[in-house]
């Protein structure tokens, strides 16, 4: 029997804030195929608008902070404007008027699994401040800032046939529990600290006009297109629950039984062509980017304890510093066990934890080797160079452990000539914290061994640890392991053995039926 949709609805908010449940909200959005709506990044740039918005004063005081002047404009702009935190909701205040629903997603507080860590409701970008203080000046540079009691609010239509389409999805910031301002311009070192401070205090004051900065993510064309196509699929499932939900529901607790031969983590041990455990990369290097990027003094400073007798040495003002990850060997994937998967469609889609059990062999890591180039020179002065450029080259090895993660994983089911069903992993994603709620979520290890211990290693080693456990060089790691598991050889590896573990369980149902 059909359900009404305002008991679709119930069932949706209750199932979605259960952790136990197939329905769980934050496994429905991280598990969510392209686009990805955890992190949500909006495309382009966002025209901000006038300064005032935010405060009547606070173009002045910047003008002020700059050494003085008065403002007669000031307006910003904001680039790689991305919202984490997304899936870290709970979902409430549901109603149904007629073929109108709406609903609320109060983002922070889900209770999740062990193991399982959501990043809080953050907004990180760039952003440029056009400022007239008398003559033209610019103030640029990043942001990242915690939005406290935030709310999403859903509106959609449903149809007859429980087809939904999204009219609205906006999003109330109540206040900033955090807020970092990291200045590129001005150049003066005392100009960037109060700057820093006053756009931080002003938008604290006043932190709901970065709803509409959110609201502008969220009205995306992609993210209505996808969010319809997803809720749609997700709204039919529930209304019409399909065989197909048994079956898997059956796939599920094979792949968390370790009697069974579908067990999760055994079955990834011993897969082959490839093997996943460990897993050697297919690309043979990472770019990271230049350390300079990530950690402004890590240059200067492997150059100075670099420096040969009594020079002095900076890195080369200018020069990129770029540090890259070969020979990758990913550990640890078959310490994984899944979540309740989620029948839409004719799509599964789950989330596996990994590092769920203790007393495997496996842990959770990257090794490898790295290759860091400089240019390093001689000064007096410590800001320019007094002497030729030398470059400077170290490698040696890496370790990088990864407390808390999970993997997300997108199923198409088919059938193959002779009507036998089939498992095609179109796409996996990893989530992980890059050390923002839990600074040592990722935590890299280096040794220069090329580098004489007399002649700095301890040194380059600590400037690369510290470089690469920063929130932006684990970022850019999580995405190229984000690019390395979505290799073709490992979604066909994996599409085989859900096909495979498919046919086992319809075997196995079909002898039940036969013993009845």
């Amino acid at each position: 029997m059909t359900q009404s949709l305002s008991d679709v609805i119930d069932t949706i908010v209750t199932k979605g804030n259960d952790e136990t449940s197939a329905l769980f909200y934050p496994v429905l959005v991280l598990a969510q195929p392209l686009p990805v709506l955890d992190p949500l990044a909006v495309s382009g740039t966002v025209d901000f608008g006038d300064l005032s918005q935010i405060s009547g004063t606070l173009a002045q005081t910047l003008c002020t902070d700059m050494g003085g002047g008065t403002a007669t404009s000031a307006t910003m702009t904001l680039t790689n404007v991305s919202v984490s935190g997304l899936a870290n909701g709970v979902l409430g205040n549901q109603s149904v008027s007629g073929n109108d629903v709406s609903m609320t997603v109060t983002l922070g507080g889900a209770s999740v699994p062990t193991g399982l860590v959501l990043e809080q409701p953050t907004i990180t970008g760039s952003f440029s401040i056009a400022i007239d203080c008398g003559k033209a000046e610019t103030i640029s540079g990043t942001f990242t800032m915690g939005l406290g009691g935030a709310v999403l609010t859903l509106k959609a239509t449903v149809d007859g046939s429980y087809n939904v389409s999204v009219t609205s999805l906006t999003c109330a910031v109540g206040s900033l529990t955090t807020h970092t301002f990291t200045l590129e311009q001005p150049a003066d070192p005392t100009a960037q600290v109060k700057i820093a401070n006053d756009l931080g205090s002003a938008l604290a004051a006043n932190p709901g006009v970065f709803s509409t900065v959110i609201n502008k993510c969220l009205a995306q064309s992609s993210v209505t297109s996808a969010l319809n196509k997803g809720l749609t699929a997700y709204v039919q499932s529930v209304a019409k629950p399909s065989l197909l939900s048994f079956t898997v529901s059956l796939l599920y607790k094979m792949a968390t039984n370790a009697s069974s031969d579908y067990y999760m983590p055994t079955v990834i041990k011993n897969a082959s062509d490839p093997t996943l455990e460990p897993y050697t990369t297919t690309n043979s290097s990472w770019s990271i980017g230049s350390i300079g990027d990530f950690a402004s003094s890590a240059v200067s400073s492997i150059c100075g304890a670099s420096a040969p007798g009594s020079e002095s040495w900076i890195g080369t003002p200018g020069a990129p510093a770029p540090l890259t990850l070969e020979n990758i060997v990913i550990s640890g994937l078959s310490n994984a066990l899944p979540q309740p998967l989620m029948v839409i469609g004719d799509n599964v889609t789950g989330l596996a934890i990994v590092g769920q059990v203790p007393s495997w062999q496996y842990q959770f890591e990257l090794s490898g080797t790295f290759t860091l180039k400089l240019s390093c020179c001689p000064t007096t002065n410590f800001q320019t160079c007094s002497g030729a450029s030398q470059p400077q080259t170290g490698t040696g090895t890496f370790t990088a452990t990864i407390k808390a993660a999970a993997l997300g994983a997108f199923i198409a089911i088919g059938t193959d000539s002779h009507d036998n069903l089939t498992g095609t992993v179109k796409g996996l994603r990893i989530q992980s914290d890059p050390n923002v709620t839990d600074a040592k979520n990722i935590v890299f290890k280096v040794d220069a061994t090329s580098i004489p211990k007399d002649k700095g290693r301890d040194s380059w080693n600590e400037y690369i640890d510290n470089t690469l456990n920063t929130t932006q060089a684990t970022t850019v790691v999580l995405q190229r392991l984000q690019a390395e598991i979505n290799s073709q050889s490992i979604l066909d590896q994996l599409s085989k053995i859900v096909t495979k573990a498919l046919a086992n369980v319809l075997a196995e149902q079909a002898a039940a039926e036969k013993e009845t």
